[in-house]
């Protein structure tokens, strides 16, 4: 062992010379004492003495600054650095390493963005998209409606506070609910949190850990009710078409039942149609479900069976298909107003001014009854899932088809549906001029 000297002056610190042969020379050993290290003694070779008084000198700068911090520390905060250090210690970690993690995820980038903020920007963004005719009109209603409401009830906070607790809370708000608009709830603040994430506004998503009993806890369990499909009987069908006819002046819905019994036409796609998409002149009728008005945008050509070519024949086509269609988007909207006013209120077929009321069935309530039974029968008559996955503009699977719709009726009801027809009777028959 050769020279030793302190350095830097007073320092603690040892700067060693180590003879390590003729053939490799001299090395030099730092060493550092507990007192300076803050921990245990510290010892690390170098190749030079300009090497080994650099770090050193390093060393003992970083204490002295560590030093000097200390002073501006209250008790309680010494105190409270002291009663934790032994867990950094025994964990591996230094208190500089937990706080890098710990406040870039309590304090990211934005940390300030309150869902307030969140909320705004999100719904201009689909304002945009609804401008450019990207998403539907009850889309961005839907969506502006579930994040007010969102809002409203868990009141002006930080996104960085929003946590598993708070969204516990936010769902005993819509507890009383049924299951699926609470599903939907689900949905919405789970993707308002992954936008949140994504655009660094906070770095986890408070949803990402939920396990499935969480998400029972927030949404409830699906019972056998909420997963009950209903449809028309053939009679109760024919039924409403035959009433739809005889109040088409007033009501104006014949033509909207109509291809959504026969055709499997959505609700809000059917309030959209313009004779334009109606092509009965075809060899073989279809309707052309455009991009316009397909949920998603994906365009189909469902067919249009010979009952409904008779049924759609009795319309005036000098009047508009759909009794709202030049107001856009919204007529989905006029649409359901209309159908709720006509037909249900809890079970009941309700007629307007003063019209006779006619009991079908205690539980056939919501607007997707209609396509239902076409689901049904068609599935029925023609046995092939991925035909009438195609005309509902389904995703090609037949697994909701086959387990959702095939034990809703006795077999051979679907050749009896798709044969309603009207009643001949010159009487009710509109003469129709053969314009577009």
């Amino acid at each position: 062992m050769g020279e030793t000297v302190e350095y830097p002056n007073r320092s603690g610190i040892k700067i060693r010379t180590r003879l390590n042969g003729s053939s490799y020379g001299e090395s030099y050993q730092v060493d550092i004492p507990s007192g300076v290290s803050g921990s245990k003694r510290i010892r690390k070779q170098f190749p030079n003495l300009v090497k080994a008084k650099a770090y050193a000198e390093t060393v003992w700068q970083n204490t002295k600054r560590v030093g000097r911090g200390l002073k501006n520390l209250t008790d309680q905060e010494i105190a409270e650095y002291s009663l934790f250090a032994p867990k950094l210690r025994n964990a591996g970690y230094s208190l500089g390493e937990v706080l890098e993690f710990a406040l870039s995820r309590m304090r990211p980038k934005d940390a300030r963005k309150s869902l307030s903020e969140l909320v705004r920007e999100l719904l201009e963004g689909q304002k945009e998209d609804l401008d450019a005719e990207q998403i539907s009109y009850n889309y961005y209603e839907d969506s502006r409606k579930r994040k007010t409401f969102l809002l409203n009830h868990i009141g002006e906070i930080e996104l960085s506070d929003i946590t598993r607790d708070v969204i516990f809370e936010f769902f005993k708000c819509v507890k009383k609910t049924c299951y699926s608009n609470k599903r939907n709830y689900f949905r919405h603040f789970t993707a308002l949190m992954k936008y949140a994430v994504n655009e660094g506004y906070i770095l986890s998503n408070p949803f990402a850990d939920f396990t499935d009993a969480d998400k029972k806890r927030c949404i409830g369990r699906k019972t056998a009710k909420d997963s009950e499909v209903h449809i028309f009987t053939v009679t109760e069908a024919r039924e409403l078409l035959d009433d739809a006819f005889k109040y088409q002046e007033q009501y104006h819905l014949l033509g909207n039942f109509v291809v959504r019994l026969f055709c499997g036409i959505r609700a809000r796609e059917a309030s959209l149609l313009t004779w334009d998409d109606i092509r009965m002149d075809d060899d073989d009728p279809y309707i052309s479900v455009s991009a316009r008005i397909a949920k998603g945008r994906f365009q189909r050509n469902p067919d249009i069976p010979p009952n409904a070519v008779k049924w759609l024949s009795l319309l005036d086509k000098t009047k508009p298909f759909s009794l709202s269609a030049d107001k856009g988007d919204k007529a989905g909207q006029h649409y359901d107003n209309l159908w709720k006013g006509f037909c249900l209120a809890t079970g009941r077929w309700e007629y307007k001014k003063g019209i006779k009321r006619r009991s079908i069935h205690s539980n056939l309530v919501g607007r997707n009854l209609l396509r239902h039974s076409f689901a049904t029968y068609h599935y029925d008559c023609h046995g092939e899932a991925l035909r009438t996955a195609a005309q509902m503009g389904h995703k090609q699977s037949d697994d909701l088809l086959f387990s959702t719709y095939r034990s809703l009726v006795r077999k051979g009801e679907g050749k009896k549906y798709f044969n309603i027809a009207p009643k001949p009777s010159a009487s009710k028959i509109i003469k129709m001029p053969r314009t577009a």
